[in-house]
């Protein structure tokens, strides 16, 4: 019982030196190779001494945009430093000490593109000092129509972004990406408006024909009062191709983020008319009224109008990629007329209306029975359909189309007919469909 009792007192020995354990964040690396990856908006806390002299961390940016640096130290000067993926030096800063407070705070923004970084956090070369230091980084996604990667992805004509005109489009000026490149064409000669706002406190904006010689230049002016960069402009262009381009000023290198539209009067293009082939009732069951039509050239789809016979108005009732379209809407309006008609469409262009095809919608009546009651003689029998003005009997022998035959007979409640003179020993197939007699007009 007393060892029992001392194995009892060890563990609990052992369980209070383990919670008096401090527990420590991990360390940060001291090279970009054993960074330690950061999170936005959470505060890290680190510390330079005689034996760390420098500290890295990694930061990934999903997207371009806008890093901010927010960062404190006991320290009399401690350098911060931001590195791309290939160490290349973006941007440093040696930071003093409040002599009255012994703290030293920076608060840093940078417009990046996309892709991985790396924070320095070092003492002065020259005079070496210890101490703590405290930071987080706060990120605002640029919002760009292209993303760019690197020291930027369009920056020159060879790897301008095409862009359309009519259409707003975003992009970035950051510290490592000091150029856009954007290709248009003006469908026709005319006037193109131009339309921009940027950040930024200085932007060029430029128009270069397909050789590459400009011929048209703005610099907008800052307004100090809403902080924004705006411009309004025209130029008459030839028909043709064109390079927009969006940089920096020269003299002090400014980055952002910017928006612009290129607009100009659009070409009118019209495609084919599309043809209807065939329309018919599909009388299999109610399954409704099928259309058919021709392939129209440059059409990426077809818009399906429907309207009542002899009524002025149409409604879009399908938009479909192939060219046939069955209509199963109307299965259960036996008796009524519809006319119809077909769009080509593409992303730019349309065409006329098809002309119009008009069709009476009957539903087939459903076969009753089919008795053999007399010598050479047969009898269907069928279920009725009130729209109609009466039946049509196929009747032919097996799967023999050219031996068909056909029966009319007139009146909705005249749903059987006696079918004589039939050779015996043959084997026969019978079809009932409805029919109404009208007059269409146009």
């Amino acid at each position: 019982m007393k060892q029992v009792k001392r194995l009892l007192a060890l563990a609990l020995v052992l369980a209070t030196l383990v919670a008096a354990l401090p527990l420590e964040a991990s360390a940060a690396g001291n090279s970009m190779s054993t960074a330690t990856s950061i999170l936005f908006g959470k505060t890290y806390n680190g510390s330079i001494t005689d034996s760390n002299k420098v500290d890295y961390y990694k930061i990934n940016l999903n997207s371009s945009g806008r890093i901010t640096l927010t960062a404190t130290a006991e320290m009399h000067v401690v350098n911060y430093y931001i590195y791309d993926s290939k160490g290349k030096e973006l941007w440093s800063q040696g930071v003093s000490w409040n002599g009255a407070t012994g703290i030293s705070n920076i608060s840093k923004s940078l417009d990046l593109t996309k892709g991985t970084y790396y924070l320095a956090v070092t003492c002065n070369y020259y005079v070496f000092y210890t101490g703590t230091y405290s930071f987080n980084f706060a990120f605002q996604s640029a919002g760009e129509s292209f993303t760019e990667t690197g020291t930027g992805t369009n920056n020159s004509r060879s790897a301008a972004n095409k862009i359309s005109l009519n259409n707003t489009y975003k992009g970035q000026l950051a510290k490592n990406d000091e150029r856009d490149f954007y290709k248009f064409v003006m469908p026709s000669s005319g006037k193109l408006k131009f339309t921009a706002s940027s950040n930024t406190e200085v932007i060029d904006y430029y128009i270069y024909d397909a050789e590459g010689i400009e011929i048209w230049h703005n610099g907008p002016h800052w307004n100090s009062s809403t902080k924004i960069n705006s411009t309004n402009d025209s130029i008459e262009l030839a028909k043709g191709t064109y390079y927009f381009v969006v940089t920096c000023g020269y003299y002090v290198f400014y980055t952002g983020n910017y928006s612009f539209k290129l607009s100009a009067p659009t070409a009118t293009v019209k495609l084919s008319t599309p043809k209807i082939t065939a329309i018919e009732n599909v009388v299999k069951g109610t399954s409704g009224i099928k259309l058919k039509w021709g392939k129209v050239s440059g059409a990426t789809k077809y818009e399906i109008y429907r309207k009542k016979h002899n009524q002025s108005s149409w409604t879009k009732i399908a938009t479909v990629t192939g060219t046939s379209y069955t209509d199963a809407s109307v299965r259960w309006n036996s008796g009524t007329m519809y006319d119809y008609s077909v769009v080509a469409v593409n992303s730019s262009a349309r065409s006329n209306k098809a002309s119009t095809k008009t069709i009476l919608r009957m539903a087939s009546p459903a076969m009753r029975g089919l008795t053999n009651n007399a010598s050479r003689t047969i009898r269907p029998t069928w279920s009725q359909n009130k729209a109609a003005d009466g039946y049509q009997i196929w009747y032919q022998v097996g799967e023999n189309a050219s031996t068909r035959k056909i029966i009319t007979v007139y009146g909705s409640g005249t749903l059987s007919r006696t079918i004589s003179g039939l050779t015996k020993g043959n084997s026969y197939k019978v079809f009932v469909r409805s029919f109404r007699t009208v007059k269409v007009s146009k």
